[in-house]
């Protein structure tokens, strides 16, 4: 036996079934609270790849507990308008915006290792000052929520009913959130 239960066939085997996807030098990670500063590092390096070369791959690992709404919208908003393929890997955790983003990849490209877990609706935003802000708060989250429908096979309905349930890769395979559940020890190989 291998690493964790599992043996050197396995691993080898998942590795050479994702090596075209993950062994990609145009790497961005998410870790840690999506604020403005993080969000800003992270659509700097998409961009920073993107103009190097806008047909290539770009890969984002993805272990971050969301963050601020408006951030996290932004490199979602940023993902969508490129033309290169988004591969996206969760690699621990992926809630709110984040998993939005993990959601966000191309289909085909988005990968959890199997102990990675997610929760689409913890959203951080400032707290409203009266009735029109906290309206406004309740129509983003709406609209992320819509969001989460399209790049997913959930229904409206299913995303704002799981939003508050912790899934694991398996529900996130169900949901359409990711395509595939590869081992983190395979994600590791691909990190460093």
């Amino acid at each position: 036996m291998g690493i964790f239960g599992y043996n050197k066939k396995t691993i080898d085997k998942q590795i050479e079934l994702v090596k075209n996807d993950l062994c990609n030098e145009r790497k961005v990670t998410i870790t840690g609270n999506i604020d403005n500063a993080n969000s800003y590092s992270v659509i700097m390096q998409i961009m920073k790849w993107y103009n190097q070369d806008s047909k290539e791959p770009i890969v984002i690992f993805i272990d971050s507990n969301g963050g601020n709404v408006n951030s996290g919208i932004a490199i979602y908003d940023v993902i969508k308008t490129l033309e290169c393929d988004i591969v996206t890997v969760c690699n621990g955790t992926a809630n709110g915006l984040s998993a939005l983003i993990l959601a966000a990849g191309t289909k085909g490209k988005r990968y959890t290792a199997k102990q990675s877990k997610s929760c689409l609706g913890c959203f951080e935003s400032d707290k409203p000052e009266d009735k029109e802000g906290a309206q406004a708060i309740n129509n983003l989250i709406e609209k992320i929520y819509k969001n989460v429908e399209s790049e997913t096979s959930m229904t409206f309905k299913t995303v704002k009913k799981k939003s508050k349930s912790q899934l694991s890769s398996k529900d996130m395979l169900k949901a359409g959130m990711v395509d595939t559940i590869i081992l983190k020890e395979v994600v590791n190989t691909f990190l460093s």
